[in-house]
């Protein structure tokens, strides 16, 4: 199931990130980008985030998200969430939210870059 865009006004934000669309949709037909888009949330606010693509190439989950709260931010960093391991966020990594209501794209992300990866195995399999 592939999300519907969800269409955009058209002040001046609105205006950058359709140029931007246009851009990256002009890349995805030439084949230089390997993004494959899943879906975006409908519920959101002046058609912004969260959004879910695949990465097609490396066969990733790409997510866009909200910035966590400060409170959350600092929980996420400063627990040990695996014993023994590292405590922080690394530089190179970033925390994002999503609402729940995402859970269906997640899942369709999840199992379109498993099957690419060559990992699906039917259900009697499991």
């Amino acid at each position: 199931m592939i999300a519907p865009i969800v269409p955009i006004g058209l002040d001046h934000v609105s205006s950058q990130r359709k140029c931007a669309q246009e851009l990256a949709t002009g890349l995805l037909r030439e084949g230089i980008m390997a993004l494959e888009f899943v879906g975006k949330d409908p519920n959101s606010p002046n058609g912004g985030s969260p959004t879910v693509w695949v990465e097609t190439e490396k066969d990733e989950i790409v997510i866009q998200g909200w910035l966590p709260d400060p409170e959350m931010k600092v929980e996420i960093g400063e627990t040990e969430w695996v014993p023994g391991g590292p405590i922080g966020i690394p530089d190179h990594e970033g925390v994002v939210r999503i609402p729940s209501r995402m859970i269906p794209f997640l899942r369709e992300a999840c199992d379109a870059a498993e099957r690419r990866a060559g990992l699906h195995r039917a259900a009697e399999e499991r």
